[in-house]
């Protein structure tokens, strides 16, 4: 299974060649992948060496002097926007043995603000590129331009998100629609074809926090699935795992509990493979939000103070805690409340 498959000895690997240290494309190409002996592993050394190695071009995407390059100006550079990683990307996997594409399309990135209802549906356009390749018998859709990091607040981050080489197709398209529709993958079977006008009327869904994908969790397990909850009603929040090898046992995760304006409810193991919480919102809140317990403060008798990882932590434990000890959090998801 891509999505839980252990690829940390590939990518302690692709962080041992800096950019500045590389002679030729062609000897970095040997050194990523030549270790390995699976297309999905070799991919994946290259798309981890493009998160230590090329940080997004923010000059040139605010200035607008966004101009074509050559794979050997980016790795000159260490600089690029998303067509510069989809193409050292293809440029690279070639150089391997490898098949990949270079597709071009419209992606929900920075700066993107969902339509609100009754809008007009815009004018296809596009703006975004990433990547299709063939990986040990199966065509994969990858982002590595979003997976080496993010722009918060016009900001770069150099932050690795390697959810973005494991996604189906169905979850890739809520994000990305290429021009070529055929680079989207779906199947007949699960709904065939998305149009534009499906892609980008889609309604808004929660916010989402880098700690969540950390967490493991699945993005479209969130429920609810709407960017909005009604205050003054119960509403049922649930996540899941990625993938059902997934452990879900209570010492292998942390503790998840809904927050409102007026209480921390625990998130209880249900009997679908997930984490689930009944929680009444009251009205005029501004948010909710589920978190990860990170860390409980506990006191000794004799007064000694000591934090506790939250990792494994007993949830009975944990429901004694709430209002008494002090505790740390990772924000994951958030809801308006109306």
């Amino acid at each position: 299974c891509l999505k839980c498959h252990d690829f940390s000895v590939v990518d302690a690997h692709a962080a041992q060649f800096p950019r500045q240290s590389v002679q030729s494309l062609e000897q970095l190409a040997y050194d990523l992948t030549a270790p390995f002996l699976t297309e999905t592993d070799k991919f994946r050394a290259i798309f981890t060496w493009l998160h230590h190695n090329v940080d997004y071009d923010t000059q040139a995407f605010f200035g607008g002097t966004v101009r074509a390059v050559t794979p050997e100006d980016t790795l000159r550079s260490g600089l690029a926007v998303c067509g510069g990683y989809a193409g050292l990307f293809v440029h690279l996997a070639e150089l391997s043995g490898l098949t990949a594409y270079e597709v071009s399309g419209h992606g929900k990135g920075f700066g993107f603000e969902a339509l609100p209802p009754g809008a007009a549906v815009p004018e296809e356009h596009t703006g975004h590129a990433w990547n299709c390749c063939y990986m040990d018998g199966v065509w994969q859709l990858v982002d590595p331009c979003w997976g080496a990091g993010a722009l918060v607040g016009g900001v770069y981050n150099r932050r690795y998100a390697p959810e973005w080489f494991s996604m189906t197709p169905i979850e890739f398209v809520q994000r990305h629609f290429p021009t070529d529709r055929s680079f989207q993958l779906i199947g007949e079977e699960d709904g065939g074809v998305v149009e534009w006008a499906d892609y980008i009327m889609a309604a808004p869904r929660p916010q989402i926090y880098s700690d969540f994908h950390e967490q493991k969790l699945h993005p479209d397990t969130i429920q609810p699935i709407s960017k909005e909850v009604q205050g003054g009603a119960t509403t049922v929040f649930s996540v899941w795992k990625l993938c059902e090898h997934m452990s879900i046992a209570e010492e292998d995760n942390y503790i998840y509990a809904v927050k409102t304006s007026d209480k921390l409810v625990p998130m209880e193991r249900n009997d679908q493979g997930g984490w689930s919480a009944s929680v009444y919102v009251p009205r005029g809140g501004d948010k909710v939000s589920i978190y990860a317990v990170t860390t409980i403060t506990e006191r000794s008798l004799l007064g000694a103070v000591k934090e506790v990882n939250g990792f494994g932590y007993p949830m009975s434990a944990f429901k004694k805690a709430i209002g008494k000890k002090g505790m740390a959090f990772k924000f994951l998801v958030a809801w308006n409340v109306v």
